[in-house]
């Protein structure tokens, strides 16, 4: 099998379950994405100079995400960004694979708790990618984390002008409202914020 194969090969086992949210078959999810992991692992063991080696990292590091192991993740997401940082400067990848790397690590620094790196690595993204709302909603939840709750709601405002069904930056928008109206603390993690929404009414707010 060649490693494009392989590649795919793996990829189809794995994006099923990166769509699919319900009625999810736990054994059988775990037997396909320790399969999917094996087969890009085994891409970077024997293809190191590879093109596809940053890709590899890239889809270990969604699969550590579903695992909910998000410091693997958070690690994989770097290899894959140095990588790409490497083929950008080379003018092999486009401006917007490096900035989609850096989204995903922005993503992951907020599940570790890394506030200030995430906030640089999304801030980054948006020099190469300034159109992309998702960056913007990533850093919106950041800023609340923190509780710079005005700048939270600047960019917030910012990422709805951009894309009014973005559900993060409409959560954070209700938050502030609820944290200045002292109805509940600052949240700190993403199971705070999840709360929020569950306690909260944003269709109506």
């Amino acid at each position: 099998m060649s490693k494009k194969e392989l590649f795919l090969k793996s990829c189809n086992l794995l994006f099923p379950y990166l769509s699919k949210k319900e009625n999810i078959d736990l054994t059988m999810m775990e037997k396909d994405l320790l399969e999917s992991m094996n087969g890009f692992k085994s891409i970077i063991e024997k293809f190191p100079k590879s093109g596809l080696t940053a890709d590899c990292h890239w889809m270990i590091g969604k699969i550590f995400d579903l695992k909910n192991n998000n410091e693997e993740s958070y690690n994989s997401f770097i290899l894959a960004k140095n990588i790409y940082a490497k083929l950008f400067i080379a003018k092999k990848i486009s401006s917007r694979v490096f900035s989609d790397s850096m989204r995903e690590i922005s993503l992951q620094c907020l599940k570790t708790k890394r506030y200030d790196e995430a906030v640089y690595f999304a801030n980054t993204a948006l020099e190469f990618s300034p159109k992309d709302y998702t960056l913007l909603s990533n850093l919106s939840v950041t800023k609340l984390f923190q509780g710079r709750l005005d700048e939270a709601k600047k960019i917030a405002i910012k990422c709805q002008k951009k894309f009014p069904e973005d559900f993060p930056s409409k959560t954070v928008l209700f938050a502030v409202k609820q944290i200045k109206n002292k109805v509940c603390d600052v949240p700190k993690t993403f199971k705070d914020f999840g709360n929020l929404i569950e306690n909260g009414d944003l269709k109506n707010d």
